[in-house]
């Protein structure tokens, strides 16, 4: 009885993980770089499939002037992670999550925030970590698609 009770709780619980869905929006004018995680060409402010994980973001966003533009041989960079829970118990499915990142010039933000600086947020059942940023050289970029998103 006890082995049978055993098998129905851990059958129970193995419904499967909702999807993951992610946006990103910026700052002034995109020039250029990479959004890990996402496709690698699509539109900002758009939700896109985003598995579970830790991912490098490279940009370079221009305001006018050269106040936040890294030269031409550097980007900024910095990470995310997404992480989710599991499905519902008794075979039922988890629902799908939404999240929204923002890059700031130089940093990036919860979207819809107020330029918070928490490095870390739940939005959506997600928890959502980001990494500071830091001036890179370009060649970090070798072997990343580009990611050539533009606004909607």
């Amino acid at each position: 009885m006890a082995v049978a009770l055993g098998l129905v709780l851990l059958l129970a619980g193995c419904g499967k993980a909702g999807k993951i869905y992610g946006s990103v929006d910026h700052d002034g004018i995109w020039q250029d770089g990479y959004i890990g995680g996402f496709p690698s060409n699509g539109y900002f402010g758009t939700y896109y499939e985003v598995p579970a994980g830790t991912y490098d973001l490279y940009w370079r966003l221009y305001d006018g002037s050269s106040t936040y533009y890294p030269d031409s041989v550097s980007y900024w960079h910095s990470t995310y992670t997404v992480e989710a829970d599991g499905g519902k118990l008794f075979f039922a499915n988890g629902d799908d999550r939404y999240f929204d990142l923002y890059l700031g010039y130089t940093a990036i933000y919860k979207g819809g925030s107020v330029k918070s600086a928490a490095q870390t947020w739940t939005q959506d059942g997600l928890r959502i970590t980001v990494g500071a940023a830091s001036r890179v050289p370009a060649s970090e970029l070798a072997g990343k698609a580009r990611s050539y998103f533009r606004a909607r």
